[in-house]
């Protein structure tokens, strides 16, 4: 091999079992999730709802501040799933509720 190249490990572990299904929204665990909820499964508050969206702020001192917006209206697994009226609904929501996340987290 030529100096400064690497190779890449071969991937070891295989798609779980239900992905495809879950992807494409069969028994999606997310979708199960009650999004009005002040509080949903894997430690995470909800400190804001938007307009098709809602913000969850992790609970953990290994990623603390890390938030994520969950699209609410259907299930999508990816952005690029949403159509030309949704897109723009998320990336607003995403916009506007993760603006505060630095302030709020800085009391935390």
């Amino acid at each position: 091999m030529p100096d400064g190249t690497q190779t890449r490990p071969a991937p070891t572990d295989a798609w779980p079992e239900h992905f495809a299904h879950h992807r494409y929204g069969a028994n999606c665990p997310m979708c199960t999730y009650d999004f009005a909820a002040d509080e949903i499964d894997w430690g995470t508050s909800c400190p804001a709802r938007g307009q098709v969206s809602n913000a969850h702020l992790w609970r953990s001192d290994q990623v603390r501040g890390y938030a994520i917006v969950i699209y609410t209206s259907r299930h999508v697994a990816e952005p690029t799933e949403l159509d030309e009226e949704e897109a723009p609904a998320f990336w607003r929501d995403a916009l506007a509720l993760g603006r505060p996340i630095p302030e709020r987290c800085a009391s935390c």
